[in-house]
């Protein structure tokens, strides 16, 4: 039996975060994954995923630090948590599909919304969206299409326009 996963990183939750963005599970390191990929830098996407290329071409960002893509959600007024807090992953293998034994962030979800008004979540997957609705059938979510590279419906391109359409724009100030 694979070992329990836990989740290797806190909610990040910037002082006027009014909007969460939710993943599922970070990735770790497999035969087609180096170590090397999932430094704490990588800040809950690894490898391969196109999370943090996507939201950098979406905002005209380098996000290659964990400071760089704090940065950005502090500005975005945005949460970053994930909908489970400890799984097994069968086959050494980062897909969501092959998770089992979950079970949800809810009291990290729950604390998040007691202490923030959150107008709307943004889930990065169905396999985020599915729980998190289950869990909190009240708070107004959107789902994004998945940012790994598995999901190939769609082009990078088109996963760029579409979260560039759905989020919310870096507001300049004076």
């Amino acid at each position: 039996m694979p070992p329990l996963e836990i989740h290797p990183f806190p909610p990040f939750v910037p002082e006027a975060a009014h909007y969460l963005m939710l993943g599922t599970f970070p990735g770790r390191a497999t035969t087609q994954t180096p170590i090397a990929a999932l430094s704490p830098e990588m800040w809950s996407y690894a490898g391969r995923n196109q999370f943090w290329p996507i939201l950098a071409a979406v905002y005209g960002r380098e996000l290659v630090t964990k400071a760089q893509k704090q940065g950005l959600f502090t500005e975005l007024g945005m949460a970053k948590a994930d909908i489970i807090y400890a799984c097994r992953r069968a086959n050494n293998d980062n897909s969501d599909a092959n998770l089992t034994d979950i079970t949800y962030n809810t009291e990290a979800l729950e604390q998040l919304f007691a202490a923030r008004r959150i107008e709307r979540v943004f889930c990065t997957s169905q396999t985020a969206a599915k729980p998190f609705y289950k869990l909190f059938p009240d708070v107004p979510h959107v789902v994004l299409p998945s940012p790994s590279p598995r999901y190939a419906r769609m082009t990078f391109a088109q996963k760029v326009g579409h979260y560039r359409e759905m989020l919310p724009p870096l507001v300049l100030r004076a």
